[in-house]
Parts: C-alpha cells; sequence; structure tokens
C-alpha cells in the first residue's frame, strides 16, 4: 500500500457512539471494514516540473518512507531510482556526497541534520549549470592569456605618475561590473532555454562559449582606460587570447573529442545570437567603463 501511496486503517465498532474515548475501550471491538487514504500529488504537479533535457537544479528532501517517494515521484514523472536514503547517506563520506548529490533528485528518510548536510554538499559543489570536466576545460583556456597579463603594454600615460589603491574605487568597480556580468548571465540563461528551448548538452555548449569568450575578451577592454581599440596590448596577450577565442570557437565541432566533454555543435542560428550576445557584452563593458573613469576619484587609498 505505502508504495501506491496510500493508507489503510481498519475501522472497529464498540457500542453506542459518545463524546469522548479513552484507552478501555479499545477493548471488545466489533470490526466494520477498511478505510484506504489516497493522497495523490496536486493536478499540475507534472506541469512544474522542468522540460526533459533541461538543467534541473531542484531537489526534494522527504522524511517519507522511500516507497511513498518512489511512487510520488514516478506520478509526477521525475526518476524513483534517482534517490538517497537516509541509511545510506549515514554511510557516506562528506567527499563522496559531495559527488553524489548534484546528481541525486530526491532524498528521503532523511533527519534535519542530514538535510544540512545536503544544502551544504550542493553549496561545496557550487551547484554551476557546467560538467565538472567542462568547468576544469574552461578555467584552463582562460587561465592561459591570464599568464599573459604581466607581459602586457602599458599605455604610457599610466606610468607618468605612481598609482594607489583606492578602496573606494576597488568597490564601485565591483559593483558596477559585477552586475553588467550577471545580468549579461541572465541573458545567456533566457536565450538558450527560453527562445531556443535547448537540451541539457546545448545548454552546455551555449554557456561555456559565451563565458570563456566573454571571459577572455573582456581583459582587451578593461587593461586600459582609453577606448580599446586605440590601445595595442602586449603580443603575447594578444596572441594568446585569439588562440583560446578560436578553440572555443572550433571545439563543439570537433566531433569525438566534443562528446567526450559533452558538447554538441550550434546551429548557425544560435550561433549568431551567442557571439551577439558577446558583443554586447564587451560593447556594454566598454561604454561602462568610461563613465566610470569619468567620474571623480576619492582621496582614499593604501
Amino acid at each position: 500500500m505505502s508504495a501506491r501511496q496510500q493508507r489503510l486503517a481498519a475501522a472497529d465498532r464498540r457500542g453506542s457512539p459518545r463524546e469522548r474515548y479513552d484507552r478501555d475501550d479499545e477493548t471488545d471491538l466489533v470490526f466494520r471494514g477498511f478505510l484506504l487514504f489516497l493522497d495523490p500529488p496536486k493536478r499540475d504537479a507534472r506541469a512544474r516540473r522542468p522540460r526533459p533535457g533541461l538543467p534541473r537544479h531542484r531537489r526534494e528532501g522527504r522524511d517519507d518512507n522511500r516507497h511513498v517517494a518512489g511512487h510520488l515521484a514516478r506520478a509526477v514523472g521525475l526518476d524513483p531510482p534517482a534517490m538517497l536514503t537516509g541509511a545510506a547517506l549515514a554511510a557516506m563520506r562528506d567527499e563522496a556526497l559531495w559527488h553524489v548529490a548534484p546528481r541525486t533528485d530526491l532524498f528521503v528518510e532523511i533527519d534535519p541534520q542530514q538535510k544540512e548536510r545536503i544544502v551544504r554538499a550542493l553549496q561545496r559543489t557550487g551547484f554551476l549549470p557546467l560538467l565538472p570536466k567542462q568547468i576544469l576545460l574552461n578555467n584552463f583556456l582562460s587561465d592561459l592569456p591570464m599568464m599573459a597579463v604581466a607581459a602586457d603594454a602599458m599605455d604610457p600615460e599610466h606610468g607618468d605618475r605612481p598609482q594607489r589603491w583606492d578602496m573606494a574605487e576597488v568597490q564601485r568597480f565591483m559593483l558596477g561590473f559585477g552586475l553588467l556580468s550577471s545580468t549579461f548571465d541572465v541573458l545567456t540563461v533566457g536565450l538558450l532555454l527560453w527562445l531556443f528551448g535547448a537540451g541539457a548538452s546545448e545548454f552546455q555548449t551555449g554557456w561555456f562559449l559565451v563565458s570563456l569568450l566573454s571571459e577572455v575578451a573582456v581583459v582587451l577592454v578593461l587593461r586600459t582606460r582609453r577606448p580599446a581599440w586605440t590601445s595595442r596590448p602586449g603580443r603575447l596577450l594578444l596572441i594568446s587570447t585569439i588562440a583560446v577565442g578560436s578553440a572555443a570557437l572550433l571545439l563543439p565541432y570537433l566531433g569525438a573529442l566534443s562528446a567526450a566533454v559533452g558538447f554538441v555543435p550550434p546551429s548557425g542560428r544560435q550561433l549568431l545570437a551567442l557571439m551577439a550576445i558577446v558583443a554586447a557584452y564587451l560593447a556594454a563593458t566598454e561604454w561602462t567603463k568610461r563613465r566610470f573613469w569619468a567620474q571623480p576619484r576619492g582621496g582614499g587609498g593604501m
């Protein structure tokens, strides 16, 4: 019964009805039959779950027994085997939970302490839209141009006088450019999911391209207070940026290598839209940079 999310109770009767009952009344009962209780999911529960192939970030933690939870998951179209019980979790080290938690849709028979462990594990893994191997590849490729920043050519006027750290200026920079970057992150997600209806692999490919290309290209904009096209970057920085950008664009089309990383070739329309987002982000960064450096600088420093 519990496997079908049903509860069964026996109905008995003893004598005539009364206002109050106590333990002594639980004797000499006459069996009258069974009562079957069913607690089905809401009618719109299946419609609320993510569409197949889209990145899912919803996790359920329940103290129901595994059979009830499995039936409920099946009823709303989820995958019951993607379940972790409290007993299995108790025998698991934190390092193992870090790997298992992001791939688990349903945690059952868990106590409050175990719920806390699950939340910490999901926070520890970052819960990003890319697979771990894709994150590593992204970090590796983006680090290559960053190593060339130390050898970058500096605008002559920037070395005319000593520079000082202005913490208020750093805070304004982080807030302004951080919000700008987050805005384009939201636009990228909306473009991929709602305009193109991207599946998991398509979403990861598109996010990888926008993330990597914008990360390496924006350095060419922010490295100078001049308009970016009027300041020539160092040769090593420019070459490494072009090389990484080219590799990123080619990677989804490299057949077996692309498949091993989990990427799929984007359509021409998708690629054009993704490049438009990158170009718009760079243009918005250039405009924001001009406004930022046009503001009077504070006198604080260190």
